[in-house]
């Protein structure tokens, strides 16, 4: 449980910086934007090779939208559904494959989509 809680805080740090990184948006020296978007797409790579195999906490799912993509981590597995976190990179696209909690406090994807987009 403790390595569960660890990578979640570590993927929550990175949702939230990847944000604020987002919400900055291209400043007027973008070599520095572009770097720091690097850091933040290795960092994602990273936290995807530490959860393991298998749709656990950690897993990126990636959905194609537009001329690029969504990137969301994988926070907690349910029966029926998983929570996300969301990481904008680059253009900082949303799918519309994930959606919102019924108290609008998570974005979830349907469990059977992300077991397909984790590689199943």
């Amino acid at each position: 449980m403790i390595k569960n809680a660890s990578l979640k805080n570590r993927i929550v740090a990175l949702a939230n910086r990847a944000i604020a990184h987002h919400d900055s948006t291209i400043s007027a020296d973008f070599n520095a934007w572009e770097k720091q978007n690097v850091e933040l797409e290795a960092e994602l790579e990273a936290i995807g090779k530490a959860a393991g195999k298998g749709l656990v906490i950690g897993r990126v799912l990636t959905f194609g939208v537009a001329d690029g993509c969504a990137n969301y981590i994988v926070t907690k597995v349910r029966k029926n559904d998983v929570v996300v976190e969301w990481v904008p990179l680059g253009d900082g696209y949303s799918s519309q494959a994930v959606g919102l909690s019924t108290d609008r406090t998570e974005y979830i994807v349907l469990r059977s989509t992300a077991e397909a987009y984790a590689g199943f």
